[in-house]
């Protein structure tokens, strides 16, 4: 337990290799999979100049992609892509000619769409139109300005008809008026041609909007109609042509973009002087001979290698040992925070406390089976669920499978199986010898739930108050550890705190109960405790050395304190709600025996349970993870970590012979 609690050992290095051997050493590196380059600056060397040369092949990759997903939308439908049958390593050279022959090429493509795009989208516009003309049978020869009169057409909102009329009274101009588009009619206005400058400004002060066609357009709109539909379906297979090709080129850059896109992360982390390439970065204390022995094998042992244990200061990458179960339940870590190197991995923790905490708080024989075989389903899906990713999706079900148990279990304990108080639950754990915690409709029994959810909240504050020190101890010191409200400090308060809270409860909550001999002893180390905690930082600068003004480190000594005095009690209370929910699953089975009465036992039951499962199970959920990340966490935990991603090249390239 205590090794998965701690994170695999790290060690930083730094490797000088001859320049020549570059490519072929880091492309090993690559498949061995053991290091994390950093990208801090050495103190010789300068950075990588070819970076632009794989920043514009990689340009070029995702205009393919941003192209490929337009014309999709546009063409309504997507063809299955993606697949590559070998993967290709490319020089500089060749990255550089592929780079300019295809993104010219993409240039073009983009061009031609967007122009495509335009054209079609003015042609819808010309086809909406033209229905009108088409339904009112007006020819486009019928439109414009004749010998004596002029003719228009367009779209007027109905709110301005009555204004039209009124505009044309005078000006020899009369108007018709159909059905048009939403909240506007289709008008067609024949006037004197010695008004028309008139009618003009009154249709402009109405927001009149004109129909007009461009002059290939044949004057017959049914003609026209049928014109267009082939001139949309010339410009659809065009696109088609186009996404075809585009289809091809993006195979091409997929076979060679797994190694650009490596040796871009390499170029951007390594430094290179006139005759050296020189890598610093991380790697687990435990491989560092592998590293040594392959660089070795590869450069003759023309090299420079050092290995330094991690510095205080340093952002040491993390790498969790959870296996099996415990890698289901890290989930619950990562949502919270990466652990930093130098404190505590919470994860065994994190499990055992959160299967515990829902158990209780939604124990149902029944409804825990139902919750452990929808965890079941969750773990075994092999897509994405509500936008969560397949393996974010698996964990949770693994989660839910232990949870469904565990609220199996108090199910058991509490005699209720989908919302019904079993005697023949009762009759199982008489003879298997547990203890009864229900019902929880009788008020005893509710008095001993909350009882036993304050002893709960209380030992886990008491692990979190415990772990805070440690973790202080590992990331700061003997002295942070001691001497803080979440450390040793802390820890004692609250534990004797409890003791002399329960002294004082069994004397009948009497003020003075603080002085009584045996109670003595107790409030003299919560009040030297407090103290110790309010001037804590005053005592950590003073040990340390450090520049400060008393009066600003007392201040700040006081806030912690009454931070830590509040807390803590609030804290120890907030663990009520583990009681409150498993009282209020209760209440649920007794609103489902009322339910029942008017619907029946059948309808009744069913629909709480559903009601049960899907919502309180839901909300259940929600108050664990409240109850682990604020009550117990904030007491240890930071969660300011960096994730080991080490550097990986898996697939085994081929020589891109035919280049570009």
């Amino acid at each position: 337990m205590a090794r998965v609690l701690r994170s695999l050992p790290m060690t930083s290095f730094y490797l000088a290799i001859p320049r020549p051997y570059e490519d072929e050493v880091v492309e090993e590196l690559g498949r061995l999979g053991i290091i994390q380059l950093t990208k801090e600056r050495v103190e010789i060397g300068e950075e990588v100049s070819e970076l632009s040369t794989y920043d514009k092949f990689l340009r070029v990759s995702e205009r393919v992609s941003t192209l490929l997903t337009s014309m999709e939308g546009f063409l309504g439908s997507k063809e299955e892509y993606g697949r590559v049958e070998k993967n290709l390593k490319m020089n500089l050279e060749e990255m550089e000619k592929f780079s300019e022959e295809y993104g010219k090429m993409v240039d073009e493509i983009a061009k031609e769409f967007d122009n495509t795009q335009r054209e079609n989208e003015e042609l819808k516009s010309i086809v909406s139109n033209l229905e009108f003309l088409k339904t009112y049978k007006i020819r486009l020869d019928e439109i414009g300005d004749f010998k004596h009169v002029f003719v228009k057409v367009g779209f007027l909102q109905n709110v301005f008809l009555t204004k039209l009329e009124e505009y044309l009274k005078d000006l020899e101009t009369v108007f018709e008026a159909k059905p048009g588009r939403p909240k506007e009619s289709f008008v067609m206005i024949v006037g004197n041609l010695d008004y028309k400058s008139n009618v003009e400004k009154a249709l402009t002060l109405l927001n009149f909007e004109e129909i007009k066609f461009p002059k290939w357009v044949n004057p017959d709109p049914e003609l026209a109609l049928q014109d267009i539909k082939k001139r949309t379906d010339s410009n659809i297979e065009k696109i088609r042509d186009q996404y075809k090709k585009l289809i091809k080129l993006n195979e091409k850059i997929l076979e060679r973009k797994p190694y650009v896109s490596f040796m871009r992360e390499v170029k951007s982390s390594l430094f290179r002087t006139k005759s050296l390439s020189l890598l610093r970065g991380w790697i687990p204390a435990e491989k560092s001979d592998i590293l040594k022995d392959k660089v070795e094998s590869l450069t003759g042992k023309v090299m420079y290698l050092k290995f330094e244990g991690p510095k205080h200061e340093e952002a040491v990458p993390i790498k969790l040992r959870d296996k099996g179960i415990l890698a289901k339940f890290e989930l619950l870590t990562i949502l919270r925070g990466i652990p930093d190197y130098r404190e505590i991995n919470p994860t065994p923790i994190f499990m055992i406390l959160f299967i515990l905490m829902y158990g209780m708080m939604f124990g149902d024989f029944g409804e825990g089976i139902v919750i452990s075989l929808l965890g079941a389903f969750f773990a075994t899906r092999k897509k994405a669920v509500l936008g969560i990713s397949r393996r974010a999706i698996n964990k949770l079900g693994w989660i839910m499978i232990f949870s469904g148990i565990v609220a199996t279990f108090f199910g058991l304990l509490y005699g209720e199986v989908f919302l019904y108080e079993s005697h023949l639950l009762e009759e199982v754990r008489h003879s298997l010898g547990l203890p009864a915690l229900g019902p929880l409709s009788e008020m005893e029994k509710i008095t001993q739930m909350i009882v036993v959810a304050l002893i709960f909240g209380v030992i886990q504050l008491t692990i979190a108050l415990g772990l805070g020190f440690v973790n202080r101890f590992l990331r700061e010191g003997a002295i942070e550890a001691i001497f803080n409200g979440k450390g040793l400090l802390g820890l004692v308060f609250y534990v004797v705190g409890v003791f002399l809270a329960i002294n004082i409860a069994q004397g009948g909550m009497r003020l003075d109960a603080f002085l009584y001999p045996q109670n003595i002893p107790l409030t003299a180390i919560c009040l030297a405790s407090l103290v110790l905690i309010l001037l804590s930082p005053l005592l950590i600068s003073l040990m340390k050395k450090h520049e400060f003004h008393p009066i600003e480190k007392i201040f700040e000594g006081f806030g912690e304190a009454i931070e830590i005095f509040i807390g803590l009690l609030a804290n120890s209370f907030s663990y009520l709600r583990v009681a409150a929910f498993a009282v209020a699953h209760a209440a649920l089975g007794l609103s489902a025996v009322m339910l029942s009465q008017m619907a029946g036992p059948i309808a009744g039951f069913l629909v709480m349970n559903v009601i049960g499962i899907l919502i309180e199970g839901f909300v259940v959920g929600i108050q664990t993870i409240r109850l682990l990340y604020y009550e117990f966490s904030t007491k240890f935990y930071s969660g300011g970590g960096v994730i080991y991603r080490p550097l990986t090249l898996p697939t085994i390239f081929e020589k891109d012979i035919k280049g570009s």
